[in-house]
């Protein structure tokens, strides 16, 4: 940055050729969601799993593990509407 004191180094519309990284900061939303919803199915499927052992009892097991994974989508779905 000798912009400043060397003017004769800016280019023709303010900016000169160089080498370097270019780095995009932020999130990758696609790569965010699909760690959420990995790791929800993963928690509800252990959670299922674990009250059907336990409590010998399947059906309400995966009750529970299909309402946690239904709250994901609703909460996801609050959050598009309304962060747009």
């Amino acid at each position: 940055m000798n912009f400043y004191w060397d003017p004769q180094e800016v280019g023709p519309q303010g900016t000169r050729v160089g080498w370097g990284i270019h780095l995009v900061e932020g999130w990758i939303a696609s790569r965010v969601w699909l760690l959420v919803l990995s790791l929800f199915v993963t928690a509800s499927l252990v959670f299922g799993v674990c009250w059907a052992v336990f409590e010998h009892d399947l059906q309400g097991a995966f009750g529970v593990a299909a309402y946690m994974v239904t709250l994901l989508g609703l909460v996801a779905g609050t959050l598009q509407a309304n962060l747009i």
